[in-house]
């Protein structure tokens, strides 16, 4: 009785998924897990002998690092609030308590990632360098607060009955426009560095909140108008649409180079100038184009890859510790880090592809066990 009825809730859920999923969707978080495994695993294992700038290899593999992120961050918006707006018409919308719970989750795996010590509660020998490493702003941190944001965006709209799917792109505009201004500004002189690392990369952050919030925000805009304007997929309009998009994306970023070259600072391509982020949105919008163009929503997945999609920030953890460790697991990188030819890394880089995968499918594997035998949990 038990079994039969958790098939029955499995075929329904499977049925209104083959009925309402967005393949390219699946497509795009596919890729932007594997790009993100792909650039952590080659810069763990790759020589510094083979990191010479000006030569193709190192400046496309730079080149694909640099919208890694962007993509990562543009698919978390996209496809959480698209499921977000896809669930309002229950009575509860289920995908609000969730959006909390992970975004608050993902906030504390990314500070337990970088966690400074292995006995938990005796800080008596960390270092100021293990401070500011476990205060770091990482890809998770944004994430968390991301959902978060876009969960409380959400809960206004329905108070207020209003549409703000609009202000979410008006956000992303206006993080991506005054970042080089939060980053020039030292916050650490008003702010502890467990907060001023969330504005600017002063205390050592990766990913400070400006720019790359942005790119969940722009992601955020795109699922919305993609679950109320073209539920099957992009239709010649939404594409002649998002061209133009790109092309504005362009030019804006053309302005902002030149403003930045002449009046700012000058021209770098890892840090959050105005002229870069824009740039790298409308390249994340073209491969969003050309996946949607490929993949059709008649194209089915394979099922292994589908079920590797919709656990992409498994995934993304399971390979941060295996390649960086933490606390508690030293990781590959303190071992045999940076001492590999191009041949040897692209070799290592498939190995923590099958293992990430292996484990992934070895914790479905567990979780069903448990759902199938109730008495493991009693």
């Amino acid at each position: 009785m038990y079994l039969s009825s958790i098939k029955k809730i499995s075929v329904n859920r499977l049925n209104n998924s083959k009925q309402e999923r967005i393949v390219f969707l699946d497509i795009l978080r596919l890729l932007a897990v594997f790009l993100m495994i792909e650039g952590h695993s080659f810069d763990v294992f790759l020589s510094e002998k083979f990191r010479q700038s000006g030569t193709m290899f190192f400046d496309l593999w730079n080149l694909v690092r640099g919208i890694t992120a962007p993509i990562f961050f543009f698919t978390t918006g996209t496809v959480f609030n698209y499921l977000l707006i896809k669930s309002e018409n229950e009575k509860s919308n289920p995908r609000v308590k969730k959006g909390i719970k992970r975004g608050l989750l993902l906030v504390l795996i990314g500070y337990l990632l970088r966690y400074p010590t292995h006995t938990i509660v005796y800080f008596g020998d960390v270092t100021a360098k293990q401070w500011q490493i476990f205060f770091t702003v990482d890809a998770l941190h944004v994430i968390g607060i991301g959902l978060l944001l876009i969960v409380l965006i959400y809960l206004a709209e329905k108070k207020i009955k209003f549409d703000l799917s609009f202000s979410y792109l008006v956000r992303a505009i206006i993080i991506f426009a005054i970042s080089p201004f939060i980053n020039a500004f030292n916050w650490s002189s008003i702010l502890p560095d467990y907060l001023a690392g969330y504005f600017y990369y002063g205390t050592g952050s990766i990913f400070p909140l400006f720019p790359w919030l942005g790119y969940i925000f722009a992601g955020a805009y795109f699922g919305s108008w993609l679950r109320k304007n073209s539920q099957t997929g992009l239709d010649s309009n939404g594409v002649l649409k998002l061209s133009i998009v790109t092309i504005f994306l362009f030019v804006i970023g053309f302005l902002f180079n030149h403003l930045e070259n002449n009046y700012l600072n000058g021209f770098s391509y890892w840090h959050p100038n105005s002229a870069m982020v824009f740039y790298r949105l409308g390249i994340v919008i073209i491969i969003v184009l050309g996946i949607s163009l490929i993949f059709k929503n008649d194209y089915k997945l394979p099922q292994f890859l589908s079920k590797v999609s919709k656990n992409s920030l498994y995934i993304y953890i399971v390979h941060l510790i295996i390649l960086y460790g933490c606390a508690w697991f030293p990781g590959i990188n303190k071992y045999i880090g940076k001492s590999f030819t191009i041949f040897e890394s692209f070799i290592l880089t498939i190995i923590i592809y099958l293992s990430v995968i292996l484990l992934l499918f070895a914790k479905e594997k567990v979780t069903l066990r448990f759902i199938q035998n109730p008495k493991i949990t009693s």
